[in-house]
This record gives structure tokens, sequence and C-alpha cells, in this order.
């Protein structure tokens, strides 16, 4: 018997992460949450990877977080 595991290609969502992690995260998941716009390019970017790298969107909660 053999086991198989289905893996998400993601090297092409890495390389678009490092360039602009809000344009893959809008790729990935839609649009930014609103309360993105308050933040610094910095901090909104650091927000998008750890959420792109997670897998899972961004929610409220993970803004003060």
């Amino acid at each position: 018997m053999v086991n198989t595991l289905e893996l998400p290609i993601r090297h092409a969502l890495r390389t678009q992460s490092l360039d602009d992690p809000c344009s893959a995260y809008e790729h990935h998941f839609g649009a930014l949450p609103p309360w993105m716009e308050e933040l610094s390019s910095a901090a909104a970017g650091s927000l998008a990877r750890q959420a792109l790298r997670a897998g899972v969107p961004l929610a409220q909660a993970d803004q003060v977080s």
C-alpha cells in the first residue's frame, strides 16, 4: 500500500510575498482588512507575511498582537 500526501505548491507565492507581501496576501486571501490602512507599511507587510506563512487570513485580533 502506498500513502500519498498532496502539498500545495508555494514557490510562486513565496517569491511574490518577498517582493510585496500585501499583494501576495490579496492574491491568496482577497482584500486586506480595512484596519491595515492605519498601520505603517512595515507593520502591514510584516502582518501580511505572517498570515501567508500561517496560511490563514488576518483577523482584527492580529492588529494588537
